[in-house]
Parts: C-alpha cells; structure tokens; sequence
C-alpha cells in the first residue's frame, strides 16, 4: 500500500521564504499527501497570506511563540494519525523536485535492512554525506510515524535548539537508525544569525545574538549529560571557553551580554532546567 506522507513546516515571520518552500512542495515529483504549516505567533503576513492563498493545506497557527521545539511538536502530533512518513522542513529551505522522491525510495529500500527511524537530506553544494548518521535535525528528514508513536513527541520545554538532537538519541536509545540519501538535496538561502572567524587555520561559527547562545549551550549540555554523552557533554564546554576567546579578540562590542548568556546557559544546562527564559 502506497506512503501517505505528510510535510510539517514550523514558520515565524518568514512569509516570503515559507511562500517559495509551498510552491518547492506542490511541484515535487513526488508531492506529499498533506502540508502542515504550525505558524509560531508570526506577526507579518503569514496568517492572513496562508488563509487567502492556500486554502489546501492545513495550518496551526499557536497563541504564543513556541520555537521549533513546541512547533514541531504540535505538527507531528497534528500528522500522525493521517501519515506512515513525515517530512520536517524549515522555512526557508528550497527544493529540488525529487527532494521527497529519493527520501521515500531511499526509505523503502533501507528498512528491509534493518530498524529505520528516518532519512535525512543532505545540502546541495555541501559535502557529499552517505551512509549512517547518529543524529537528525528537522531540516529535511523524513521520519519513519511508527516509531514516533513508539518513542513519543518531541520535548518542548527546550524552546529552540538542542531538542533535534535529544529525539535523535530517544530514537537510537529506541534501537532506530538514521541515514544520509546523497540524492535527495535542499538548498537553505538564509545565512542565518551566526558569525564566523578564522585565524591560523583555525574557523569558529557561533550566534550573534545572546539569547541564542544561551539556549545553544543550555540545551546541547543538558542533553548530552540527560544521556550520559560525558565526552560529548566536555566538548560542549571546551567548545563555550573557545567561544569566549573568540568575542575576546575579535567581537567585543557585544562581549559582555554574550557572555553572560553562554554562562547561564551552562549553568541552567548542569542543573537540567529548561523552558522559555529569553525572548528570541
């Protein structure tokens, strides 16, 4: 019996990038059966263009900004009882038009071999990834529906950041694995709220904003000591003093804010408290 697939995309004041994604989605040659958009509290014209221009798909719109934790937990939710596969997008990806395709056929051929829990897809102009991966993000993954109704929804207390990755180790504690499929791509336009320096051969990328470093360090910290990743969890912290370093030498107009972000962060990431501390 054929895949029904459904496609959930977490959205916050991104109309014109969501708008090229819908239009990616509806062109694809192999289109999913439904579109779930969860609209986090957008205050452009996200509610009123998805109302009047895409009366076809299903959206969600949320009283209050959740981030892609809550988002992504109400839209998963929202697809299972509808849906075998689920395709998680952010949006401001584009696609190419066997993006979903090669997911599914990828998918179809790799749990005859085994426990799958999703398929990810890779970035075009990236390196080219193939074979086993040990942790997903929402950007173009399909996940297996069975298995989410197994380990349950994401965590949505961790508000952004981090919560990919403590449903990815749920699904491998679970016995579940994750696979690269090198033929199906997605282009992300969007650079992002991050800074990038290099010296000696050397190259940092971290948030410019402060409350996204905090919920960065916290989240990615509790995580991996929740899961006993101590290793892991050092590198974590390793990875914050080289971070201060960094906005020491070459960013210091900020310093003082972002630091003490980072800090908190680590702390509330030791003492394992989560939820919505600082507005994005």
């Amino acid at each position: 019996m054929p895949n029904r697939i459904t496609a959930v995309i977490v959205t916050y004041n991104n109309i014109t990038m969501l708008k090229d994604l819908l239009g990616d989605l509806s062109g694809q040659s192999r289109p999913p059966e439904q579109i779930i958009v969860v609209d986090n509290a957008s205050c452009d014209l996200t509610a009123s263009c998805l109302k009047a221009e895409y009366a076809h798909i299903r959206c969600i719109r949320l009283g209050e900004n959740t981030g892609s934790a809550g988002g992504y937990r109400v839209g998963l939710e929202a697809a299972l009882p509808e849906s075998d596969l689920i395709l998680t997008l952010d949006d401001d990806l584009r696609l190419e038009r066997n993006t979903l395709e090669e997911l599914e056929v990828s998918f179809e051929a790799l749990k005859k071999t085994g426990k799958i829990g999703a398929v990810r897809a890779v970035t075009r102009g990236g390196r080219m990834q193939k074979g086993k991966v040990w942790a997903v993000t929402w950007r173009g993954t399909l996940f297996n529906a069975l298995v989410i109704k197994e380990v349950g929804l994401p965590v949505d207390d961790f508000f952004i950041y981090g919560e990919d990755l403590e449903y990815s180790l749920r699904f491998t504690r679970a016995g579940y694995s994750f696979y690269w499929v090198p033929s199906s791509r997605y282009l992300n336009p969007r650079l992002g709220d991050k800074q990038k320096y290099s010296l000696f051969g050397k190259t940092i990328i971290y948030y410019s904003q402060a409350p996204r470093l905090y919920y960065a360090f916290r989240n990615e910290l509790a995580v991996y000591l929740k899961y006993g990743c101590f290793l892991r969890a050092l590198r974590t912290l390793v990875y914050a003093v080289m971070v201060i370093f960094w906005m020491a030498c070459f960013d210091r107009k900020f310093f003082s804010s972002r630091v003490k972000a980072i800090l908190l962060g680590l702390m509330h990431g030791l003492r394992q408290i989560r939820g919505k501390v600082m507005e994005i």
